[in-house]
């Protein structure tokens, strides 16, 4: 028909071929059955009151539009242009193009409430757009290509595959629903939408999206996924609760992925996209993913906890929009980028792996520090760098190891099986550790905490090479502890107790600050490993419960009570411990290899205790204390004691070797009352301790710090070296002795102020004395000795010297002289010999029971009273030799000796001065068998000579020795010559 036609009734064709290039109108219906084709021109168009049927067996050519009440076609469709087909608006009036659509045109479709069904659209000649507009469903009974598609129904849409243009779309907007099937979808540049404002958006298992474009899948009750989804270089976004129903990868290239809503569904989900992946609310919260992988390497954001079942893994960086648990069920969780919140100290972080190992490969909160980081569960767990506001580890089977900086601005909380810190760790509360494994920190692997650091746990030992430091808080390890790296302790300069409760090995330095805190080594120290040096700043009171093994021990401060139950150490460092008062129980301090030991209580007691088995040096040994108890062996080698106190009690022993043991006061002026019982001020050394010292020397007092010395009682030196120094006064009450060996014993008085003495019995009994003093003894009261060697000095005060020895010993004056200065010595008894080159440097008095003997000098004038005895020459054969003097004035009563030697050698003086005889008794001891007539002796040379020998006038001839002597006294001298 090449015009219109208008009917009004039924139009019905059946032949072989029905062409149309002119409009049909007022048909009420069309029924069109060609066995050869049907035919419309673009001015062939029909418009039907009624249904529109195609049932023949030929094809159908359009290029008019078609309006009917349903429209039907039973053979293929090609376009032969643009053609709109349309229904009526009642239910039921459907489009049904039931074979193949093509032709490179555009196709629109409107089916009011009726149906849309399609089949083979495309499959040979792509159409060019499809828009499907239906108040009902859209049914793709096959494969669509086209060069866009667009579906705006108010039913369900089902779609069996789509094929567009490189710069086409597909949209889909249907009310009810969306469902693909069967096919992929591969979509241009326009991109893919499904949007469902009422229903739920299906993506079949065999249905994959691929898209140049968009991909936006927009379900009101939901998203089922069960194809990948793949863009190029654009975004996908999935609005609604979306449900995993197969294994799906979402890949975008550069684009981004947004999960507004859900994500749940046991299935494995992977999302490689260049741009952020976004999952706005919970992933896996109702039925957990199988695996969740984001691989792409950019950003990811967080608004929810994910879930799964199998490995969860974030290549990604991550941001937290929300609080975020991560979980699996007994499966690794893999951060591979950094994690931060969105707002500072807000976002929390949870873990929950079960058995599965954590790794958050990169930085938690380093530009925006997290909230509070918790950890349920892990097998092992490894971190980089952590910033929040606190991190939690409730349980782990494995180790959990901290490789980054950890940051908090709260507490750390540890609960598991290992843990291992290698980088510093800042808390700003708490760090507490329970640990039934190894508790182990690197050497940068420091804790810093403002509260208090706890380890604990069942079982639980430590390996540390990290130091840890608190503000005025506790430090607390209960499990063995292993040193692999030097480690400092510090609790800060105010409370805080440092605890130890078992024991502590490796061969490293420790260093523990207490501040006002007490420090408690529970457990043996050193036992397997000895530590290397121990070092404690600060403490109240430190608490050595066992045996400590380690290079050397210090603390340098103290205020309270340090017990210490023994220590072993093997370096030069020694044993140095200052604190208030110390105590030393049940074992040993023993140092080697050339350590020393310092016991400082710097105001209270040093109590070595009974049951302390020794206290060994292989260097100096220094005790010191307000009170000083030993009741054990201190033991030094052949190096010097000192032991410094106001107040002594020593029932054990010291042992110096030849080298001194020296006993100091403490506080400045206190006396020392040796023989007598302390008190007060006074420091009291009793005759039985003196007894308890093996020493080269036993030295008491100093001149800088101690009161006067009294010797009350009579003090055993044996073979003992004795050294008596002050600053003041040395006295010898009446019982005061100090006896030693005559053999061995050297004895040391040093005073600033007098050496005085009120026994009658001697006062220094030895082979040497030395003794310096302001002055010493008095006419009434001298300084008895029975010594064979003297040396005594008042020269700084040019005080007096009263001296009286014994007279069964000779005493020796020695090289160091005898000195008083400007002032006089008195010899009160005994004898006093000047060998030559020992001298007396000043006035001498010999007074009776005294005499002065030897071939030295004497600086200034002799005197010899009534009964004194002045005996030049050597005190041992042959007895002769000369002594110089200055002035010599003997009186009555006084004696003269000398004795008769070989060629013409006898005891003589050489006086710079006047020799005034006055009448004493010239005593010629002996004669040697070489004297012989006619030999001439010379008893006394001055510079004048006054007097004569008591019953000797000159020229008198006496007998002595069986020689016969004369007498001549010239204006300088006195010669003797043997007579016939």
């Amino acid at each position: 028909f090449d015009y219109a036609l208008t009917l009004s009734g039924a139009f019905a064709f059946k032949g072989s071929q029905l062409l149309l290039d002119g409009a049909v109108t007022g048909a009420t219906t069309v029924g069109v059955n060609a066995t050869t084709s049907f035919t419309t021109g673009s001015a062939g168009t029909i418009n039907a009151s009624g249904a529109f049927t195609q049932n023949g067996v030929g094809a159908n050519y359009l290029g008019g539009n078609i309006t009917a009440d349903s429209l039907t076609f039973g053979q293929p469709v090609n376009l032969t242009g643009a053609v709109t087909m349309t229904t009526g608006g009642a239910v039921g009036d459907n489009i049904l193009i039931n074979n193949a659509l093509n032709g490179a045109y555009d196709l629109t479709l409107v089916a009011g409430l009726g149906n849309v069904t399609l089949r083979n659209v495309g499959n040979i000649v792509d159409l060019n757009s499809i828009v499907v507009s239906s108040g009902a469903a859209l049914n793709l009974l096959n494969a669509v290509e086209a060069g866009s598609f667009t579906a705006t129904i108010t039913g369900v849409a089902t779609v069996r595959g789509i094929t567009t243009a490189a710069a086409g779309s597909v949209s889909i907007t249907a009310t009810a629903g969306v469902s693909t099937y069967s096919r992929p979808i591969v979509v241009g540049t326009g991109g893919f939408t499904l949007n469902s404002s009422a229903g739920t958006v299906l993506i079949s298992t065999a249905s994959p999206i691929t898209s140049a474009g968009i991909v936006s899948l927009t379900g009101a009750t939901g998203i089922s996924v069960g194809s990948n989804l793949t863009t190029a270089d654009r975004t996908v976004n999935l609005v609604g609760a979306t449900t995993l129903i197969n294994d799906i990868a979402v890949t975008t290239g550069s684009g981004a992925v947004t999960f507004t809503g859900t994500v749940n569904g046991a299935r494995n989900l992977v999302v490689n996209a260049g741009g952020q992946t976004e999952f706005t609310s919970t992933v896996g919260n109702s039925t957990p993913l199988s695996s969740l992988t984001l691989d792409g390497g950019a950003s990811a954001k967080l608004g929810g906890s994910v879930t799964t079942v199998n490995a969860l893994t974030l290549g990604d960086n991550v941001t937290l929009a929300a609080n975020v648990t991560l979980a699996t069920t007994n499966a690794p969780i893999t951060v591979f980028g950094t994690v931060n919140g969105t707002t500072a100290s807000t976002q929390t972080l949870g873990l929950t792996a079960g058995t599965g190992t954590i790794t958050l490969a990169g930085a938690l909160g380093g530009a925006t520090r997290l909230g509070a980081m918790t950890v349920n569960s892990a097998g092992n767990l490894m971190a980089a760098a952590i910033t929040a506001t606190s991190l939690t580890q409730s349980a782990g089977t494995g180790t959990s190891t901290l490789d980054g900086a950890v940051n908090l601005t709260g507490n750390l909380a540890f609960t598991g099986r290992n843990l291992t810190i290698n980088a510093g760790v800042t808390a700003g509360s708490t760090v507490a550790v329970v640990n039934t494994g190894v508790f182990t920190t690197g050497a940068a692997g420091d804790i810093t905490a403002t509260g208090a650091f706890t380890q604990s746990g069942s079982g639980g030992t430590n390996i540390l090479a990290g130091d840890i430091t608190t503000t005025n808080a506790n430090v607390t390890l209960a499990g063995a502890t292993q040193l692999a790296g030097p480690v400092a302790i510090s609790t800060g300069a105010g409370a805080g107790n440092i605890l130890f409760s078992n024991s502590l090995n490796g061969g490293q330095d420790l260093t523990l600050t207490g501040g006002t805190g007490n420090v408690s080594l529970n457990g043996a120290v050193g036992n397997m490993t000895p530590l290397g040096t121990i070092q404690i700043n600060s403490a109240a009171v430190t608490n050595l419960a066992n045996q400590v093994n380690a290079a050397a021990f210090t603390q340098s401060a103290g205020t309270g009570a340090t017990t210490i139950r023994g220590i072993n150490t093997t370096a030069a460092g020694g044993i140095n411990v200052t604190a208030t008062g110390i105590s030393v129980f049940s074992r040993r301090l023993n140092v080697a290899n050339g350590g020393a030991i310092t016991l400082n209580a710097t105001t209270g007691t040093l109590n070595l205790n009974a049951n302390t088995p020794s206290v060994t040096a292989s260097n100096t040994i220094s005790l010191t204390g307000a009170t000083v108890t030993i009741a054990t062996a201190v033991n030094a080698g052949n190096n010097a004691i000192t032991v410094t106190g106001d107040s002594l009690a020593l029932t054990g022993s010291l042992n110096s070797g030849t080298a001194n043991t020296t006993i100091l006061t403490r506080a400045a002026g206190t006396a020392i009352d040796l023989g007598g019982a302390g008190s007060g001020s006074v420091l009291g050394i009793s005759a039985a301790e003196v007894a308890k010292v093996t020493a080269g020397r036993l030295v008491v007092g100093s001149t800088a710090n101690t009161g006067g010395i009294s010797v009350t009682d009579s003090i055993a030196l044996g073979s003992l070296n004795f050294s008596a120094i002050t600053g003041t006064t040395i006295n010898f009450a009446t019982n005061g002795v100090l006896s030693g060996s005559l053999t061995t014993t050297d004895v040391v008085l040093t005073a600033t102020g007098a050496i005085t003495a009120t026994g009658s019995t001697e006062d220094v009994v030895a082979n040497t004395l030395t003794a310096t003093a302001a002055s010493i003894g008095t006419g009434a009261s001298p300084l008895r000795t029975r010594v064979n060697n003297l040396s005594t000095n008042t020269s700084s005060l040019n005080g007096a010297q009263y001296l009286s020895q014994d007279s069964a010993v000779d005493a020796l004056i020695t090289a160091a002289d005898i000195n008083a200065g400007s002032n006089t010595v008195y010899l009160l008894g005994g004898k006093f010999v000047t060998a030559t080159g020992c001298n007396i440097l000043s006035s001498v008095e010999v007074r009776s029971g005294a005499t002065l003997t030897g071939t030295g000098s004497v600086s200034g004038a002799v005197n010899i009273l009534s009964g004194g005895i002045f005996f030049p020459g050597s005190s041992t054969s042959p007895y002769v030799g000369t002594i110089s003097t200055g002035s010599v004035t003997m009186t009555s009563g006084s004696t003269f000796s000398t004795y008769m030697g070989s060629s013409n050698t006898c005891g003589a003086v050489s006086s710079s001065g006047v020799v005034a005889l006055g009448g004493a008794t010239l005593n010629i001891t002996g004669v040697a068998a070489e004297v012989t007539t006619g030999n001439v002796f010379t008893l006394l040379t001055g510079t004048s000579l006054t007097g004569q020998f008591n019953g000797l006038a000159e020229a008198a001839i006496f007998s002595a020795g069986g020689k016969n002597f004369r007498i001549n006294y010239t204006t300088t001298s006195v010669i003797l010559t043997v007579v016939a």
